[in-house]
């Protein structure tokens, strides 16, 4: 059976190719777009006023507050964090992260990058399980991943023989190919640098191998498993990494993160919160109130005031209107923005 020697120094080069999912975030996107967001539209209450207080909208008013805009949040719960909090539902004293616990996109985003240092001093501090993935099954049996290859290739072997060989063609497949389609989820879409990206794909993996690649990336999360593995079990363990990304199983292009996350994770292990992802929101919040923004809770936006085309504030459900000079900016479902917050005859 293999062994590897990947240490846990490397782990944040491991979780930085999974680092697109805050752009806001980035340094580099909001250079992009500084001249287009710099004109004034009147005066405002804040240069920038953001819809939910997730950390989406933490990171992006993190980066803008630092850069000396005024920002404001307004969050309609009673806390911030949207789908990253931490409760004591049990008994007194032991935390759950009650939704989201990973945090391997956040530790290779250009937002960790740039507020790393300033998030360690208030307190957050990012643990590695080496146990990251794990599936149990009604007939009382399991199997996982762990850090350690023996110990995820005889997990596998349990279920299959089969399986556990495939699991490291996979591994080597990963290996050969994600350093030539990882770095397109950190560039704009379309432009050069993508077109040029994709240019030198195909010239190391040649035509087929970026077509077979392309085939992969493409399938279902069901018709991945299928591809890699024979019993049901195994493809258990890897589908349900698509509905972190809402991709049902039948849906194409959902394999992406089956295919990314277990290796990953495999190598480097699953990053998480020490106390509960509520620290970090905690930190990021905290940043923000001290480069002089605010947080502002039980303010639920009605509707987002429109003039001429243009997004100029909101109006929260109590009446109170409150206006954006620069921009405003909605970390919500799309559903919920187009459907509900803002006037199909505006």
């Amino acid at each position: 059976t293999p062994k590897t020697g990947v240490s846990r120094r490397k782990f944040l080069i491991g979780a930085g190719v999974l680092g697109a999912s805050l752009g806001l975030g980035s340094g580099t996107l909001f250079s992009t777009r500084k001249a287009g967001l710099a004109h004034a539209a009147g005066s405002g209450d804040t240069d920038f006023l953001f819809i939910g207080a997730g950390h989406n909208s933490l990171s992006c008013a993190m980066l803008l507050a630092k850069a000396g805009h005024k920002v404001l949040i307004l969050e309609g719960a009673s806390e911030i964090g949207g789908c990253a909090k931490t409760k004591e539902v049990t008994l007194p004293g032991f935390k759950h992260d009650l939704y989201a616990a990973n945090i391997g996109l956040f530790m290779g985003s250009a937002t960790f990058n740039d507020f790393g240092k300033d998030l360690f001093k208030e307190g957050f501090k990012p643990v590695v399980s080496d146990a990251p993935m794990a599936s149990v099954f009604p007939d009382n049996t399991g199997m996982a991943i762990y850090k350690d290859a023996d110990k995820t290739y005889n997990s596998f072997k349990e279920v299959s023989q089969h399986d556990a060989d495939a699991w490291l063609d996979l591994l080597s497949y990963f290996k050969k190919t994600s350093p030539h389609f990882l770095p397109f989820f950190q560039v704009q879409m379309p432009s050069f640098a993508a077109f040029r990206m994709g240019f030198s794909a195909v010239r190391k993996l040649g035509v087929k191998g970026s077509y077979e690649l392309a085939q992969m990336l493409m399938k279902s999360p069901r018709e991945y498993t299928r591809y890699w593995f024979d019993h049901p079990k195994t493809r258990a363990l890897f589908t349900p990494w698509a509905m972190h990304l809402d991709y049902g199983p039948d849906v194409s292009g959902g394999a992406a993160f089956p295919f990314v996350e277990p290796p990953i994770y495999f190598n480097y292990g699953m990053p998480l919160s020490q106390g509960g992802v509520g620290n970090l929101i905690k930190s990021m919040a905290n940043i923000v109130k001290k480069h002089g923004g605010a947080i502002e809770t039980g303010q639920k936006v009605d509707h987002i005031l429109i003039k001429n085309g243009r997004a100029v504030g909101v109006q929260t459900a109590d009446g109170r209107k409150i206006h954006a000079q620069k921009a405003v900016i909605a970390n919500v479902n799309p559903h919920a923005l187009v459907d509900q917050l803002i006037d199909p005859a505006q």
